[in-house]
């Protein structure tokens, strides 16, 4: 069995386990607890949405009040979890697009140059990622 069209005995035994995880991953991650990073996803828009808000009010027009700071260390602690962890879901994924997004994608509010920044190989393989978690064909949830 020295043929090179052959795997040998021991080439093929030392596969096994990376072969049966690769296998076997998608029915643990489906059979076991829910995604870990989709959980702290919830988290992080929490906390995003609440910083938002408070920004709204005329007394934290500095950015910089208790309930801000507070909101926005949530915010960075559910962040540090998401990334902490492995995403065993497609939404865990999605998860992990939305924060490449942030950091990555579109940075300006001025909606022309938005849509160009949108247009960028970056932000256009964040999109395709995100399309391909969640079926949606808009931006990442943030």
């Amino acid at each position: 069995m020295a043929d090179s069209q052959y795997t040998s005995r021991r080439a093929f035994l030392k596969g096994l386990p990376a072969a049966s995880a690769a296998l076997m991953l998608p029915s643990v991650a489906s059979a076991s607890a829910p995604d870990p990073v989709v959980a702290h996803y919830h988290d992080w828009l929490d906390a995003r949405r609440e910083w938002r808000e408070l920004a709204e009010l005329p007394e934290n027009r500095n950015w910089d009040g208790p309930a801000m700071i507070a909101a926005q260390e949530r915010g960075y602690q559910a962040e540090d979890e998401m990334l902490a962890h492995c995403a065993t879901s497609p939404e865990g994924v999605a998860a992990l697009v939305a924060i490449a997004w942030v950091y990555a994608g579109p940075t300006s509010t001025d909606p022309e140059i938005f849509d160009r920044e949108a247009s960028s190989i970056e932000s256009r393989a964040l999109r395709a990622a995100w399309r391909a978690c969640t079926g949606d064909e808009g931006y990442p949830v943030t």
